[in-house]
């Protein structure tokens, strides 16, 4: 109906986006094409105050400047503020584990959805990590579990390895 209607009114065109996000519970937006962004901006700018103009992109020199300053700062102070981030975690070790467990519980879903994406985009990479964290995790088993199997077929894999001579010594012949 207010789609419509703003297109009716001012030719600005929306579309409307619907989004699962819960299991089962949607969540509607409103979007629009580059070009219909700009002429809705034109049609609403004037009513915006200028402390919000941030939130219509306007600013954007204001906000690279910030950006700018804030990078500054961090290179800066990069030591110092890894030091209170490290005293800060160790006088209190349980308030953050406490909040970040309390996180994790709320934004499980969330957080699982932005693996699963990670992972679909760097698919090589992140096997590469799995193998090598497993390499390092089970480096005792593995070999435990090859000197077992080993004990256990002994004579099956001995038998194996004669057939494989006896055939390189055929072909040679």
């Amino acid at each position: 109906m207010i789609i419509s209607w703003l297109k009716n009114k001012f030719g600005v065109i929306f579309r409307l986006n619907k989004n699962n996000s819960i299991k089962s519970i949607y969540k509607y937006s409103l979007g629009m094409t580059r070009e219909n962004t700009k002429k809705f901006i034109d049609l609403i700018k004037p009513f915006v105050p200028e402390c919000m103009n941030y939130k219509l992109g306007l600013d954007r020199e204001k906000r690279k400047n910030a950006q700018k300053q804030n990078e500054d700062y961090y290179l800066k102070n990069k030591d110092g503020i890894k030091e209170r981030t490290t005293l800060y975690y160790r006088l209190n070790k349980e308030k953050v584990k406490l909040y970040n467990k309390r996180y994790y519980e709320n934004n499980k879903e969330r957080i699982s959805k932005r693996k699963n994406k990670y992972y679909l985009r760097n698919r090589e990479k992140s096997l590469l990590q799995m193998r090598i964290y497993f390499r390092i995790l089970n480096k005792g088993k593995i070999s435990l579990q090859k000197q077992i199997y080993y004990l256990d077929n002994r004579e099956k894999i001995l038998h194996k390895k004669r057939r494989k001579n006896d055939i390189k010594h055929k072909i040679v012949e």
